[in-house]
């Protein structure tokens, strides 16, 4: 039984440190902000971005490329 629960912490540790940041509140007295998102295979995720005193935002993607025949 402890084997179990010590698996299951491990596993629930792992799966909440290793998810993308999808929303995100940008305080927009500090400057731009950087965010990297690298796709795996299978991945449908969906990202939200919000000033803190709810200015609009302008979003710019610097680079980037989608995989031909799937991603378009």
């Amino acid at each position: 039984m402890r084997k179990i629960f010590l698996f299951l912490l491990f596993f629930f540790i792992f799966i909440v440190t290793t998810k993308a940041q999808e929303n995100t509140t940008v305080d927009c007295s500090g400057g731009p902000i950087t965010t990297t998102f690298c796709y795996d295979t299978g991945l449908d995720n969906s990202y939200s971005f919000v000033s803190n005193d709810g200015s609009p935002l302008n979003l710019t993607i610097d680079s980037g490329e989608v995989e031909q025949g799937w991603d378009e």
